[in-house]
């Protein structure tokens, strides 16, 4: 850049892409500064989908399920590990590129360890980004998610081994998420469609979504993410909850919805997407995820009139739901 030339903003595009590669360097880090099993941590979550399964849509976030024995300062270490490598892989292509990382950690009643990755470099302005979050559970509870390790396809055309969730448990955490948030995130909507109507996995996925397995690992999504002070009735009152939220997405107008998942997802799909597609996609995103959610909800319905076994699973999962330890002091950071 000459030396009078003025600083020029990121383009959406170019952002996007960035984020990506950034998502790219932090697998590829964490690959290679830790031993994580397949027992120790579940990538999961939008990204797992789009990069070890291959759905279309990408996703700015890493979401992680991991051992509860592995968070806390260790993990902390791990993570600035992480950091110089990601910035040491960036500098290789551009000297003047920084990688700030924000730990949002050990904060009291939220088990969620969030790591806020920043990348940016001279003559550009704004700055691309990621989170990374890793969400705690007993380690019997990980290995429910039924990870394996698969090669993570990345930008430049190579992959990276790292344990992946299994559809089925992905397929229910986007259950449980469906009506679970405040609003509807058409994120959601877009991954329970692709789950049962296009990925390898659909015919097995389909059927699952009316047998006791998925309504199990619902349970599963739900006790985890639930609060530390809910007992059974809470979490069969949730369930029941989001049961008639189901039934009520399942209900809805489709048109109420195409705009919202057209605006929320478009920039985040294949750019040979035409607009006429991606019209196309977003009903057929609402339509077979009301599907799915009908479905669902029945089968979530029938396990509720059996009250005692439906007790007893809640029981047995929130008595191995992990308790929130006060921990040592973090160390302090001494520069990056």
């Amino acid at each position: 850049m000459g030396r009078n030339a003025k600083p020029t903003h990121w383009t959406q595009k170019e952002k996007l892409e960035l984020g990506q590669r950034l998502q790219s360097y932090v697998l590829e880090a964490l690959a290679r500064v830790t031993q994580w099993s397949p027992d120790d941590v579940a990538f999961q979550g939008g990204t797992a989908l789009h990069m070890g399964h291959q759905s279309p849509r990408r996703s700015e976030d890493l979401d992680f399920l991991i051992s509860q024995d592995l968070v806390g300062n260790s993990l902390v270490e791990t993570m600035r590990k992480v950091r110089r490598r990601v910035e040491a892989a960036f500098v290789a292509e551009d000297a003047s590129a920084q990688v700030e990382m924000k730990e949002k950690v050990g904060r009291e009643g939220n088990p969620l360890e969030l790591f806020e990755f920043k990348y940016s470099v001279a003559g550009r302005l704004g700055k691309a980004m990621t989170k990374v979050e890793y969400w705690p559970a007993e380690r019997e509870k990980v290995q429910e998610y039924n990870a394996q390790v698969r090669p993570l396809a990345r930008p430049d055309g190579h992959s990276t081994p790292f344990p992946v969730a299994d559809t089925d448990s992905i397929l229910a955490d986007k259950l449980f998420a469906l009506t679970a948030r405040p609003r509807t995130k058409y994120r959601d909507v877009h991954d329970i469609a692709w789950l049962v109507h296009e990925s390898r996995d659909r015919a097995t996925l389909t059927e699952s979504l009316s047998q006791d397995s998925m309504v199990e690992r619902y349970f599963v999504s739900a006790s985890l993410y639930s609060k530390a002070d809910w007992t059974a009735q809470d979490l069969l009152d949730t369930a029941r909850e989001h049961q008639r939220g189901m039934e009520a997405f399942a209900r809805a107008d489709v048109d109420e919805h195409v705009q919202g998942a057209k605006d929320e997802l478009e920039a985040f799909l294949p750019e040979h997407y035409s607009p006429s597609d991606v019209d196309a996609l977003a009903r057929s995103w609402v339509e077979n995820t009301q599907k799915a959610a009908s479905a669902f909800a029945a089968n979530l319905g029938r396990a509720l009139e059996e009250d005692a076994k439906a007790r007893a699973l809640c029981e047995t999962l929130l008595s191995s739901k992990p308790e929130l330890a006060p921990e040592p002091p973090r160390p302090r950071r001494m520069g990056p």
